[in-house]
């Protein structure tokens, strides 16, 4: 297996380009190619946190450019509770699928597959396997899994239930072994967020270019990429090719903290929280002056002057500092019960249950 290593030095096309040129005999034209970038929240591409909708825009052009007539589509799962809409439209896929002409799925609505696994039975996209899967990761920080990259960014293919039953079973090892029954003929990750400009790491193997990444950055390999070569998701041997010294990280993967502070507000991290209750907070602050999200901001405003602890997920840790305890989302509503603590219902949680449900100020 090859993982092919670009730092940016070129334009775009031309990088894209000699991927390509090095995994021709991955990509089938004749099966029709399904692309799946992460636009796993409705944010901007200028977020850093979703596939760049120009790196897909130069990637059809080639493929068109060398095959004529070949059937594109795209498609993604975005996070549980997030509506593909928005997603789409907000990050700019809505409106390049209209230009490019090419179908845009919702992959919650499309057409599965039952597929066995390590546990079991797993049901996914009919269309990752009857056509040529090309993965579009971008690389960036979890606080799940260190670091989210190709094999994590095969989530986007679950149903949204399955997406929390990942969590609650332990992330890691979901991945693993859903990378071990999932492989994308081609995965290009863009790598901009660590190592500059369009710097991409590229292979036919998902796991040796996380593998690669982790060693570019200086970081020990997470569970989940440990696990994935357990999994045997990784083969026998692999080189890496391509302009290896050209990517210097430029900024650090951040350590996963423990909590994190909004006033005195701590908010536990906890691995088998799903995405959306850990990002009840961020929604609140990013639209604000929706009236849901302001008033819910004005309660917990005077928890943050007083102090409480945020837990979330099952099985969920944390140390008592403050005697007022916040537990977030129905996997908590067991801990919430026996400790006598506030409990905020919901899987997940909105804004407007946050504000049902949290009383306007500590108990004494």
């Amino acid at each position: 297996m090859t993982v092919l290593v670009e730092g940016g030095r070129r334009e775009l096309r031309d990088t894209l380009s000699t991927i390509l040129d090095t995994f021709a005999a991955d990509v089938d034209p004749a099966r029709g190619i399904f692309i799946k970038p992460n636009v796993v929240f409705p944010v901007r591409p200028s977020s850093g946190e979703i596939t760049s909708p120009l790196l897909v825009r130069i990637l059809v052009s080639l493929l068109r450019e060398r095959h004529q007539g070949v059937d594109i589509v795209l498609g993604e799962g975005v996070a549980a509770s997030c509506d593909p809409g928005e997603n789409f439209r907000v990050s700019g896929f809505a409106e390049l699928a209209r230009e490019l002409d090419v179908p845009l799925l919702d992959l919650h609505q499309a057409e599965r597959v039952a597929v066995p696994w390590q546990f079991g039975t797993l049901k996914l996209p009919r269309v990752a396997f009857e056509r040529t899967y090309i993965n579009l990761p971008i690389l960036k920080p979890s606080n799940a899994c260190v670091i989210s990259g190709a094999l994590k960014n095969q989530k986007g293919l679950l149903s949204p239930g399955m997406k929390k039953q990942f969590h609650r079973l332990g992330l890691h090892e979901q991945i693993a072994a859903l990378n071990a029954v999932v492989r994308p003929a081609l995965t290009i990750m863009d790598c901009s967020r660590f190592f500059g400009r369009d710097a991409i790491i590229a292979g036919n193997n998902c796991g040796e270019i996380d593998a690669t990444a982790c060693r570019l950055l200086g970081i020990d390999e997470p569970e989940h990429v440990q696990l994935s070569r357990s999994a045997q998701v990784f083969a026998e041997g692999y080189a890496v090719v391509g302009d290896p010294s050209a990517l210097k990280p430029t900024s650090a993967v951040p350590a996963v903290a423990e909590f994190k502070r909004l006033g005195r507000l701590r908010l536990w991290s906890n691995p088998k929280a799903c995405t959306m209750c850990r990002y009840i907070f961020r929604d609140i602050q990013r639209n604000f002056f929706r009236r849901q999200n302001y008033l819910a901001a004005a309660k917990l405003l005077v928890y943050a002057v007083r102090g409480a602890e945020v837990i979330i997920g099952s099985d969920p840790q944390w140390r008592k500092e403050y005697d007022t305890v916040i537990c977030i989302g129905e996997c908590t509503r067991r801990v919430a019960e026996e400790g006598g603590y506030i409990h905020i219902p919901g899987c997940p949680p909105t804004p407007g249950d946050l504000y049902r449900h949290l009383p306007w100020a500590p108990k004494p």
